[in-house]
């Protein structure tokens, strides 16, 4: 089943993954890239940036698209309180890849939901845990070299080639992957919408 209005879903995102998720709930929807710039603002908490960075992206597609919803959602992973974002090069990801190493990290994923016709929104944030396996530097190395980690926070991605090195996840899995479905799902009922993720 859909929307029971007769509003456009729209995705705020160019992540393949979060497309993939959200095909999941088969409902229509188009995805557009959100105007909105991810700078890490380091006053704020990972909790904090994570919500904002949801909520702005939904925001920054209000005006093009009338009695809409409008999906905003923004991925962190923290590791001891640092931020670890999407690395700049092959090195960087090496780095992050090897201080995640056999420990155990939170990922945030912020999501909003924007009524555009009634300027309503709505908003999660979804936490969970990852705890990775202590990988040589070969395997690093060779994770690196598939060209995976570099678009991705955190340098790694938990549904891919990624899961090779991850030990267990503690909570949503599509949390992890960037679109907590269950959540999203609530947030889209508040707004009339008749699907559940057996639809």
């Amino acid at each position: 089943m859909g929307l029971t209005s007769l509003q456009k879903v729209i995705l705020a995102s160019t992540s393949p993954r979060r497309r993939e998720i959200l095909d999941l709930l088969k409902i229509p929807f188009e995805v557009h890239a959100p105007k909105f710039s991810e700078l890490s603002d380091p006053s704020l908490s990972s909790e904090e940036e994570a919500r904002l960075f949801a909520r702005e992206k939904a925001l920054s597609l209000r005006k093009e698209f009338p009695n809409s919803l409008i999906i905003g959602s923004d991925t962190i992973v923290e590791l001891n309180g640092k931020k670890l974002g999407k690395p700049r090069d092959d090195a960087e990801a090496t780095q992050m890849l090897q201080s995640l190493s056999g420990k155990t990290h939170r990922v945030l994923t912020g999501l909003a939901v924007l009524d555009t016709k009634t300027g309503l929104i709505q908003e999660i944030l979804s936490i969970a845990k990852v705890t990775m396996k202590a990988s040589s530097e070969k395997e690093i190395a060779e994770y690196v070299a598939s060209g995976e980690p570099r678009d991705k926070a955190g340098a790694y991605a938990v549904q891919g080639l990624g899961k090779k090195l991850i030990e267990s996840v503690e909570g949503d899995f599509y949390t992890v992957v960037g679109l907590p479905l269950e959540g999203l799902v609530k947030l889209l009922k508040n707004f009339g919408s008749s699907i559940s993720i057996d639809s």
